[in-house]
């Protein structure tokens, strides 16, 4: 049973320790390529090897030039110090590096020996209309994309460096976290980039109401020709592929919750496991990998020099921001999803064992439980590693606990007292409880998983529906039907295992009941419910594309290679309205097979706003730019 392997973790894992790791994790500047990067990996290491593993690192390089499976590799930055001030009309402290580790924006250039400038505020800073004054030799204020502001300020207009913000309501104290990402053949002229919180952005822009103000800013910084490493650990089972768990060590000091709570528990998880294997508790079928990573960059570094990998890993569960507390940070503990381009059964099982997991007190006057915190199964999102492996280039079954939302996110105020353990023992337990029940599905827990799996599926099909009511009566049909062949691809997903016959068998017939039950509810719904009696909108378009990258779509490398109307349109609809997530969406439904109107006929249940006409100029530009290659034309 299920149930007897969470008691076994729920004793095992330590919150308490787990936090300490996160807390040691959370003293190093963890900026990708950096040395607090190697730091933190030479830390948790000499961790695994106290446990007895033989932990391997492996390295590639980190030069601003190399692309793995097109994802271009960032280069190697060290920061010693930096200070910013303002010195006219008054002196008044921005920030110091030791105390505000996201002051700089990681990446940026270097002034050592410091400069004084007078500044500019530029608004957004991203058009031509946001500079109606001359900025050449100044610094500009600016709260838009830190690459287009840089354009705009630095190449275009001179200015010689840039102050940015966030309009961080909920935390309008916090220094966010910028990156810039340059190539090699951007960093010899790089300016200096800083950035601070709200509240000193309102206060430099209220001074500039009133005259003059000047900054004095030093930054001591260089880049170097770094390494991408990714460290790994492996309890070895019968069968010679794996479980993976992974969560990605990079962010800047103090980053506890993001991600030095993933990286933390995930080590407390490799203790607790080698434990019970060498005690023989655990009987591993599949074995257990755990990787730490710089995000994406040493995911897609290390499949592409080794792709035998793929062959080896059978799931992959990520742990990324699992541990603010909630009463404080106002997150919600998230698992991710089934993605519709790859369905699969390990979101929908991991949603099951977090129910088991997080059972707390019993209601008032019933014998029912009450969960210990907030958690939801949500719609499948992307943002962190598990989206490399449900790639349908890839297709391996993951899902990731994620705490969302967390006010401290990407800020210098994500610090280790905002840290949970108690959340941390929970979903430390549920991943490695999760983690094994796969290790051992065919042999132990097949049956019981499959029923789980087949009742959460058609449960979350009913709970879907009564969300359609008053919709298009078009949508809701067509919506269930993509659901329910949605749900029941996910539990034929499990057909990947080693399963028997009589196995393979029972998954047709829950396969088959899925598809049913969703014809079921549909038929209920055209019949008896109320719904809108609106024309469906149709795209015409039978052109077919393939990718030519197996990465993540990039938005801004896109917009840095468009020109005229397509760059405006970009930036105003992609970039702007934060629509990224629906280019990369599109880009992984793109298999050389499916036309532009099959594919939108998808992404408008998805995303009720898209219009056909944006989903072809995605298409458009994506060619333009490289990205696309046609198959097929009207």
């Amino acid at each position: 049973m299920i149930d007897d392997v969470i008691k076994i973790f729920k004793r095992e894992i330590s919150g308490q320790n787990a936090k300490r790791y996160v807390s040691d994790i959370s003293h190093f500047h963890r900026i990708q390529a950096s040395p607090g990067l190697e730091k933190a990996m030479e830390y948790v290491k000499s961790k695994l090897l106290e446990f007895g593993y033989q932990a391997e690192k492996y390295q590639y390089p980190a030069d601003g030039k190399t692309e793995y499976l097109g994802f271009r590799a960032p280069i190697g930055w060290k920061i010693k110090d930096a200070e910013l001030k303002i010195v006219e009309p008054e002196e008044i402290s921005l920030g110091r590096f030791i105390e505000n580790p996201t002051l700089v924006v990681a990446h940026s250039g270097s002034i050592p020996q410091g400069t004084k400038a007078e500044v500019v505020d530029v608004g957004r800073g991203i058009k031509n209309s946001d500079y109606s004054v001359p900025v050449e030799g100044k610094f500009v204020i600016a709260s838009g994309h830190p690459r287009i502001v840089y354009e705009e300020a630095v190449i275009k207009r001179k200015a010689a460096g840039i102050i940015f913000y966030r309009e961080n309501i909920s935390n309008p104290r916090a220094h966010p976290y910028l990156g810039f990402w340059p190539t090699e053949e951007e960093v010899e002229a790089l300016s200096p980039m800083f950035s601070i919180s709200l509240e000193k952005a309102l206060k430099i822009k209220e001074m500039l109401k009133k005259g003059k103000v000047v900054i004095e800013a030093r930054i001591d910084a260089e880049f170097y020709k770094g390494n991408i490493g990714v460290l790994e650990a492996r309890l070895p089972g019968l069968s010679p592929k794996d479980i993976l768990l992974i969560a990605h060590i990079c962010h800047p000091m103090p980053g506890a919750n993001d991600n030095a709570s993933g990286s933390g528990l995930l080590l407390e998880l490799a203790r607790v496991a080698r434990r019970l294997y060498e005690s023989k508790v655990l009987k591993l079928g599949y074995g257990l990998r755990f990787w730490w990573v710089p995000e994406f960059s040493g995911v897609y570094a290390h499949l592409a020099e080794k792709p035998e990998v793929l062959d080896e890993i059978v799931s992959v569960i990520n742990l990324d921001m699992v541990g603010g507390c909630q009463d404080k940070v106002g997150g919600v503990l998230t698992i991710v999803g089934v993605a519709e381009f790859y369905p699969n059964f390990i979101p929908i099982l991991a949603h099951y064992i977090f129910e088991k997991v997080v059972e707390g007190p019993k209601a008032y006057a019933r014998p029912e439980t009450l969960p210990l915190l907030r958690f939801k199964l949500v719609g499948y999102e992307g943002g962190s590693d598990h989206h490399i492996f449900v790639d349908p280039y890839r297709k391996i079954p993951a899902t990731a606990f994620i705490e969302w939302p967390d006010k401290y996110y990407h800020s210098d105020l994500d610090i280790i007292d905002n840290i949970d353990p108690g959340l941390l023992k929970v979903v430390g337990t549920a991943a490695l409880t999760l983690a094994y029940v796969v290790s051992r599905m065919e042999k132990e827990f097949f049956d019981e998983c499959l029923q789980a799996i087949y009742s959460s599926a058609l449960s979350s099909l009913w709970d879907n529906a009564k969300k359609l009511v008053g919709k298009p009566k078009w949508y809701a049909s067509k919506k269930v039907d993509m659901l329910s062949r949605m749900y029941a691809e996910a539990i034929n997903s499990l057909s990947i295992l080693s399963l028997t016959e009589d196995q393979r068998l029972k998954l047709r017939e829950c396969y088959k009941r899925v598809r049913e039950g969703g014809y079921r509810i549909k038929k209920e719904i055209e019949e008896n419910w109320y719904l809108k009696d609106e024309e469906e909108p149709v795209l015409n378009n039978v052109d077919v594309y393939e990718r030519t990258k197996r990465s993540i779509v990039r938005i801004y490398d896109i917009y840095k290679n468009l020109k005229g109307k397509d760059r405006e349109w970009w930036l105003e609809k992609i970039i702007e309205k934060k629509r990224g997530f629906i280019v990369d969406f599109f880009y992984y439904f793109v298999d050389g097979r499916r036309s532009l109107s099959e594919i939108y006929d998808i992404l408008k249940l998805i995303y009720e706003d898209l219009k056909g006409e944006d989903l072809e100029r995605i298409a458009k530009i994506l060619e333009k730019t490289g990205w696309l290659r046609r198959k097929i034309s009207q």
